[in-house]
């Protein structure tokens, strides 16, 4: 039989295959000459080349506001994958959010020393 058309490639980008078909339209009989050759043939096809996409963190974000105002607490920071990787480098493995301290002053009632009182003479026995 006739060859049917190719098909799409398997891929949008980059290397795939096509292929195309076709069917036996009859059967020898009586000592007639077989069919011959392939029923299906694949080729590659290439459309274009993939683009290739690295993975990329975003910068920090600002530092969120102290957890306390005196007393010691905490502060954060995060960051997420900017851009997701197509083909290219993947995403190095990196901490997504940030901690310090902050907030560390003494929350008032801090010790203070008084005035130096006269010397005097302890006797040890």
């Amino acid at each position: 039989g006739e060859w049917a058309a190719w098909s799409d490639c398997s891929s949008s980008c980059g290397e795939g295959s096509r292929l195309r078909s076709r069917k036996v339209a009859q059967l020898a009989i009586d000592g007639g000459v077989p069919c011959e050759g392939f029923l299906q043939e694949v080729k590659v096809c290439k459309i274009e080349d993939c683009q290739v996409v690295d993975c990329r963190w975003s910068d920090w974000e600002r530092w969120s506001t102290c957890s306390v105002t005196c007393g010691g607490g905490t502060k954060t920071r995060s960051r997420n994958i900017a851009v997701s990787p197509v083909g290219g480098a993947p995403c190095v493995p990196h901490h997504k959010v940030e901690v310090a301290p902050c907030g560390e002053e003494n929350c008032g009632g801090a010790c203070q020393h008084g005035e130096w009182g006269q010397w005097r003479m302890d006797r040890l026995q």
